[in-house]
């Protein structure tokens, strides 16, 4: 496949499923996609979120770039895709770990007057973790973060 294609070009082809079409878009921007992965997501699910995002891609019939407007910049809006499916990704996650359990079910074993040495050991080096993942935060994601908080006090 030529180099020189244009990204409208290329993702024309992705989506109407010419041979080689999708290993050139993956050339062409999976160090983009990873790029934005690793500045969203933490560092154990960066590839778990990379393998994610393709096979998502994949399965959904290429569903993000049917959807880009021709004419503006392909990595500017896969960005801002990869960004969403970081989102997805971790909302989803945490659904699927709330499902397995959570605090309500070990606090509902617990006698509050006989709270052990180590649990609240844990309780503490969770809520170190839990600052220091705050911190971590960019602004704009901790407003993004807040924001439901603060409409559903509204309410």
């Amino acid at each position: 496949m030529d180099d020189d294609i244009s990204d409208i070009e290329l993702a024309d082809l992705v989506v109407r499923g010419h041979p080689g079409a999708f290993q050139r878009f993956y050339q062409r921007h999976s160090q983009l996609i990873y790029a934005c992965i690793r500045k969203r997501a933490n560092a154990a699910d960066v590839d778990d979120v990379f393998q994610a995002f393709f096979e998502r891609l994949i399965a959904k019939d290429y569903r993000p770039l049917q959807l880009w407007q021709r004419g503006t910049s392909l990595p500017v809006y896969l960005a801002k895709v990869v960004r969403n499916f970081v989102v997805d990704f971790y909302r989803a996650k945490k659904s699927r770990e709330e499902a397995v359990g959570g605090a309500a079910e070990i606090e509902a074993l617990l006698d509050p007057q006989e709270e052990t040495l180590s649990l609240k050991g844990h309780l503490d080096e969770l809520r170190r973790l839990g600052i220091r993942a705050w911190a971590a935060l960019d602004k704009r994601d901790r407003v993004m973060i807040l924001r439901p908080i603060s409409q559903g006090s509204h309410e």
